[in-house]
């Protein structure tokens, strides 16, 4: 996803959310990078994370649930240690990053 200085930002950061999410992020369509022009970083960066903010993790049975469990506990810790490899390469870390195992009784995670 690339976003320019004069984007629309809240409807950059809604489409982020939902083709970066759709699935749990499980999908071929899934966004995996965002190029944000320097001058508007900061600000994508904010409503991002408030967005995210505003979603409800739980069990895809609950109607009410916007984001699922990952659909192993392989895959998660495959995300993981992309994660760990990012921060170490500079990224910053700014939500989530940890595995909760065991969280939704009878899904896998």
């Amino acid at each position: 996803m690339i976003v320019l200085p004069d984007a629309d930002l809240e409807a950059a950061v809604e489409g982020a959310v939902t083709c970066g999410l759709n699935n749990g992020g499980q999908s071929c369509s899934a966004l995996e990078r965002f190029f944000v022009h320097h001058t508007i970083a900061d600000e994508f960066t904010y409503l991002l994370l408030k967005r995210l903010d505003q979603l409800k993790l739980g069990s895809p049975d609950d109607p009410e649930v916007d984001i699922g469990p990952i659909a192993s506990l392989n895959l998660a810790r495959r995300i993981q240690r992309q994660i760990e490899d990012a921060v170490a390469r500079g990224a910053r870390l700014l939500k989530g990053g940890a595995i909760v195992e065991g969280i939704f009784q009878g899904l896998p995670i």
